[in-house]
């Protein structure tokens, strides 16, 4: 499957560099990390799919050289969620692009920490527990929002991110009669706002 992306991903660069009628502008910093910007003209495209919601596991995120040597997925995703409960990126609601403050992505995250009661069945006393149900390590997937776009002249199909953002497993057993995994996604940053 990661050969599978990467020739994917190969291929739309290539098709990218030989399309001279598009107009395309890259900027690429070389140094140990590299910012690749494009911006395609999608006047002749017609929309093949105005939404399109697709998943990919943080296992598949390609994290070895050649192409990806500086890519650290831990990283990223304490980047992901630093950057939306600070405030530094608005996070949105997955349904409905609703603005979400601080505190419902935390919540959403499982953050906000819970006190319940707990009776010692030995001795009858009942004492207060502080509970937080967040670990990064339940963000198992990457979910993306895309709308694809379709050049009927060229047969080229172009696929716009809209929005993207983590998916948290809660439930990862069959305890929900054949459901192997209930999922949330706590929010989105949406790419264009």
């Amino acid at each position: 499957m990661r050969r599978l992306i990467l020739i994917l991903l190969l291929i739309v660069a290539i098709s990218c560099n030989n399309d001279n009628e598009t107009k395309n502008e890259k900027q690429i910093d070389t140094t140990h990390k590299k910012t690749i910007t494009i911006k395609i003209d999608t006047t002749n495209y017609e929309i093949l799919s105005d939404t399109v919601i697709s998943t990919v596991s943080i296992d598949m995120l390609p994290d070895k050289p050649p192409f990806f040597k500086h890519f650290d997925k831990k990283t990223f995703l304490d980047s992901l969620i630093n950057s939306v409960i600070s405030g530094k990126i608005q996070g949105y609601d997955f349904f409905d692009y609703t603005k979400l403050n601080a505190n419902e992505i935390k919540e959403n995250l499982g953050m906000i920490n819970d006190t319940i009661s707990v009776e010692d069945p030995e001795t009858g006393k009942i004492t207060k527990e502080i509970k937080n149900n967040f670990d990064i390590g339940n963000i198992r997937e990457l979910v993306f929002v895309e709308k694809w776009l379709w050049n009927r002249n060229k047969n080229i199909v172009y696929k716009k991110i809209l929005a993207y953002g983590p998916v948290i497993y809660i439930v990862k057993d069959d305890s929900l009669g054949g459901y192997p995994v209930l999922k949330r996604v706590p929010f989105v940053i949406l790419s264009e706002k």
